[in-house]
Parts: structure tokens; C-alpha cells; sequence
């Protein structure tokens, strides 16, 4: 891909991504991002075969951007405690300062309920973080760290970590004022048992 296309692909990718915060994925017009981006139509269709591609490209773009958070966020982390927490400050970054990017997460995730290519993606994007997760509290249990997980499966315990955090998040971007964001990473990790050592080195 030459330069230039990169750059106007780069801008219809971030013109399609706030109009899906404002109108959702139904409501995406190719003639609106192109127009939002700066562009005319032919540009679209010079950069993206089709909306579909288009919106897979967007879906992948959203998903490279929190694999680069939570890598970076990751590394902050030495012990299993440490790596849940760096995942809940993920999940309370994109609360606080990304609420856009939630927004756009429903939206595409709504969409894999009839969308199969979607879907397919959805689903290898909560199994690699399903994994990852299953393995942090594998490590973790193994060191004594999160004494109050509800089941000795660590997959479905990651399964579960996962609904707390989606959930959650649903929730507030739906009504930020049902609870603070501060709150959400106590109830977390009260409901994992952090121990009182843990919590002080995620400190």
C-alpha cells in the first residue's frame, strides 16, 4: 500500500470510527465517511472494496489499538497480581478516557450476532484474551495470590473475570453515574481476594 493510500486509509478508518460511536454500525453510510474524512466517495472505494471491508478493517484497527494497551500495560506487571491489575486499569483507561472506544466495542460486538465474519472475529478476540487470563490466574493461584476464585477451572474463572469486566463497563457507559470508575477496580479485585500484599505492589 502506497503512502498516500495508507494515510487516506488511516483517515476513513478514524472518520468511520467516530460516526459508529454516533450512529452505530446500521447506521453507517460510505457517502458520510467519506465526507467526514475529507474525501469523496471514490476514495473510499479506491481504499476499501466494499463497506464490509471497510468495517472489517475498522473492527481489526479497534482490536491492534487494546493489544497494544494491554501489551504495554502488561509489561508494567511482574507477578500474576500485577498483570489482573494492569488489566483492570486497561478496562478503567477506555472507561475514563476512551469512552468513545466503548461505544464502538458494543457496536461491533451487537453486530457478530448477524454478522458471521464478525462473529468469527469476536469470538478469537475472547478466546485469545479468555487464554491469556486463564494463564495470569493459573500462575497466580499457584502463588497463593487470588484466594477467593469461586471455581479451581482457571478458564471458566477467566470466563468470569471477563463478564465482570464487560459487564461492567456496559453498565457505566450506559449510566456513568451508576457507580465510580475508582469503585470498579476495588470490586474486581475484592471479588478475586487480592491479598493485602498484592494490593500494596499494584500500588
Amino acid at each position: 500500500m502506497s503512502g498516500k493510500r495508507k494515510e487516506q486509509s488511516e483517515r476513513l478508518l478514524q472518520a468511520a470510527y467516530d460516526l459508529v460511536a454516533e450512529v452505530g454500525v446500521s447506521g453507517l453510510r460510505t457517502r458520510d465517511i467519506a465526507e467526514r474524512a475529507g474525501v469523496n466517495l471514490a476514495t473510499v472505494h479506491y481504499c476499501f472494496e466494499s463497506k464490509e471491508a471497510l468495517l472489517l478493517a475498522l473492527y481489526h484497527f479497534i482490536l491492534d489499538q487494546f493489544r497494544q494497551d494491554s501489551q504495554a500495560l502488561l509489561a508494567q506487571g511482574e507477578t500474576p497480581a500485577e498483570q489482573v491489575a494492569a488489566q483492570t486499569r486497561l478496562r478503567t483507561h477506555f472507561l475514563q478516557d476512551q469512552p468513545v472506544s466503548v461505544r464502538v466495542w458494543r457496536a461491533f460486538t451487537g453486530e457478530a450476532w448477524t454478522n458471521a465474519t464478525v462473529r468469527e472475529i469476536v469470538r478469537g478476540h475472547l478466546a485469545e484474551q479468555r487464554e491469556r487470563l486463564a494463564a495470569i490466574l493459573a500462575e497466580g493461584r499457584r502463588r497463593g495470590d487470588f484466594p477467593a476464585l469461586p471455581t479451581a477451572d482457571d478458564r471458566l474463572a477467566a470466563s468470569l473475570l471477563m463478564s465482570l469486566y464487560d459487564g461492567l463497563m456496559f453498565q457505566w457507559a450506559m449510566d456513568p453515574g451508576a457507580f465510580a470508575v475508582e469503585d470498579y477496580a476495588h470490586a474486581i479485585h475484592a471479588w478475586l481476594g487480592l491479598n493485602e500484599k498484592s494490593k500494596a505492589k499494584e500500588r
